[in-house]
């Protein structure tokens, strides 16, 4: 980075990782309930569906119903009623092609969101499989490189205790201390790689604000790199 040394960079937050997290079905699930996007979709999906009940109701008598009463009628004649009440109804029986076209309009409308949103759908499950799938990959080798990492770090020191006692040259050590240098990155990176994939994960079940919840879980644990 061309820093000096003396220089020490330190990050706002430490890569975290956690060893175990919800099965999938349960990111499946909140995906379906809160990804934006199919909430988008679903939303459209009612409106497509209000057009057609609209369509179908321009198939079906329009019906007027009016009525009047009469509180006071000391001016009237006594066979005039008190009440009148009146029925209108107005039903259109043919008017060309013009209903049955809307109708079917708004039919095709209903049918391009359904098929939208199973493909979106399709894509969101298709992203929490992969990226939950990423999460466990990070874990297993995070796994696997804390077993590395006790033995690069018992391997440099056995080389230090070597080189003290004269049985062990300069060189081997810092290949030692190389080697546990180099496990510590690639832990660091599969931190990272764990941080990215669960966020990305939470972002598609519109769960992204409970990204530091976990973070800040008792089970987390934090890598950093100290010399």
């Amino acid at each position: 980075m061309g820093q000096s040394n003396e220089i020490q960079i330190n990050p706002i937050s430490d890569l975290f990782y956690l060893e175990e997290i919800e099965p999938i079905d349960y990111f499946r699930q909140e995906a379906s309930k809160n990804n934006p996007q199919l909430k988008q979709i679903e939303s459209k999906k009612s409106l497509a569906q209000i057009g057609v009940k609209v369509e179908n109701a321009n198939f079906l008598p329009t019906v007027a119903l009016m009525g009047t009463y009469d509180v006071v009628n000391m001016d009237l004649s006594p066979y005039v009623p008190k009440w009148i009440v009146g029925v209108g109804l107005k039903w259109t029986l043919f008017n060309g092609t013009e209903r049955m076209n809307k109708r079917k309009s708004a039919q095709m409308k209903v049918e391009q969101v359904n098929e939208f949103q199973q493909k979106a759908d399709n894509d969101v499950q298709t992203g929490i499989e992969k990226y939950y799938q990423e999460v466990q990959m990070s874990l297993e080798q995070i796994q696997e490189l804390n077993t590395s990492n006790e033995f690069a770090e018992e391997y440099y020191r056995a080389r230090q205790n070597a080189f003290r006692e004269g049985m062990s040259t300069s060189t081997e050590v810092v290949d030692a201390k190389l080697l546990s240098v180099k496990v510590k990155i690639e832990m660091l990176q599969a931190a990272y790689n764990f941080d990215v994939s669960l966020a990305k994960l939470l972002e598609l079940c519109g769960l992204s604000e409970n990204f530091s919840t976990y973070q800040k879980s008792q089970k987390a644990k934090f890598e950093t790199f100290n010399k």
